[in-house]
């Protein structure tokens, strides 16, 4: 039970094809692929600018709670005295 073996031979390789399309129609595409990658950025740059703008300019439409005012011993006194003790601030 002898084998014999052979090398195996490999497949020839094959160079990649050429695009059918002319280098004219390629460099068209681009230049159109830049063109729209520059105004991506620019509106991606516009859109940075608002929101900080936004952030930082106290424009955000974020509600801030109001400020508690402490109440003073006179109308602490006052409001004990009408006899709104539960109804008053704490």
């Amino acid at each position: 039970m002898t084998e014999e073996t052979t090398p195996q031979e490999e497949p020839p390789k094959e160079e990649p094809k050429e695009e059918s399309k002319p280098m004219s129609d390629l460099s068209e595409q681009v230049d159109k692929l830049k063109l729209e990658n520059d105004r991506t950025e620019a509106l991606v740059k516009r859109q940075e600018e608002l929101v900080a703008r936004k952030l930082l300019g106290g424009d955000s439409t974020l509600e801030q709670p109001p400020e508690k005012k402490e109440e003073s011993p006179s109308e602490y006194k006052d409001r004990v005295m009408k006899g709104d003790v539960n109804e008053g601030k704490n």
